[in-house]
């Protein structure tokens, strides 16, 4: 018995400088930084030949369409990105990890891009309800509500893109000219006149 106290004196120290050794370096590894991939510089052809794959396989993949988007509305072509937001719009509903504020509010552009004042209405009213402190929102559909004439909606949200821009000269002129339509004649023509100031040659 006794010739076994040494074998198992030397089986315990050699656990404990494993178990030690095993300690050490899991906090070694674990304060390690943790390698991230950097997102790959992609051509044109490439994201069009990808998410063409892509979406031959499920026209509802997700990150293909919002790659596929992001491309249309960098590169201006305002009709295909219209379609491909309208898509996103649609999956935004029944996918919560999708941003349906963006996906609406690039819809929105598009479409006013298109001159399509319709739509692009419909989807500044869904994007502000997702978003109320938009300055790009509220100014665009202060806009529209003026085109419809409906001059005391325009003054409520160009009202409010001005609070979030007060530089902003587009804001101060319609905001100026929706006063006006409304009789307030009076913070009409503070407006009116700095429109003037910066922009002698606006006639109307």
């Amino acid at each position: 018995m006794q010739d076994l106290y040494p074998l198992l004196i030397a089986g315990f120290v050699l656990t404990a400088i494993g178990l030690l050794f095993l300690r050490t370096f899991r906090k070694s590894s674990a304060e390690k930084p943790v390698k991230t991939k950097k997102p790959r510089h992609r051509d044109r052809n490439a994201i069009l030949k990808d998410t063409g794959r892509r979406l031959s396989q499920n026209p509802k993949d997700p990150e293909a369409l919002i790659e596929l988007g992001e491309l249309y509305f960098r590169e201006e072509l305002w009709e295909k990105a219209m379609k491909i937001y309208a898509l996103l719009m649609d999956l935004s509903a029944s996918n919560a990890e999708l941003d349906e504020f963006e996906a609406t509010f690039r819809y929105a552009i598009s479409a006013l891009r298109l001159k399509n004042n319709e739509e692009a209405y419909k989807g500044f009213v869904i994007a502000r309800t997702l978003k109320q402190d938009e300055f790009e929102v509220n100014f665009n559909l202060g806009m529209l509500e003026y085109l419809r004439q409906n001059f005391d909606k325009a003054v409520q949200l160009l009202n409010q893109a001005k609070s979030q821009q007060p530089d902003h000269m587009e804001t101060q002129r319609l905001l100026g000219h929706a006063l006006f339509r409304t009789r307030r004649f009076k913070d009409a023509l503070v407006l009116l006149r700095k429109t003037v100031d910066q922009e002698p040659d606006d006639k109307e």
